[in-house]
């Protein structure tokens, strides 16, 4: 369903939705209305930039300390082993 062939993806009745920020957003603005995706510009941006914080600085984070250092690399060299 993903054209990248990747995961995350949401199939909502005709709609099919992939990345998890497209989703989280997609499903705020459906079904959450103004309580997860407000009108107003101002008001929208604190959601907004919460998904940015957690894509640009947690998400790499959390990513290279738990998988760079282990599955990227040969088995031998890998904290894990083979």
């Amino acid at each position: 369903m993903n054209p990248h062939g990747r995961i995350p993806v949401l199939q909502d009745g005709d709609a099919t939705v992939w990345e998890s920020h497209a989703i989280l957003r997609y499903l705020a603005m459906r079904y959450g209305r103004d309580q997860y995706w407000p009108a107003t510009p101002e008001a929208r941006s604190h959601p907004d930039r919460w998904m940015e914080f957690a894509e640009t600085a947690l998400q790499q984070s959390f990513t290279a300390a738990c998988f760079g250092a282990s599955i990227r690399m040969p088995p031998e060299k890998s904290a894990i082993g083979s």
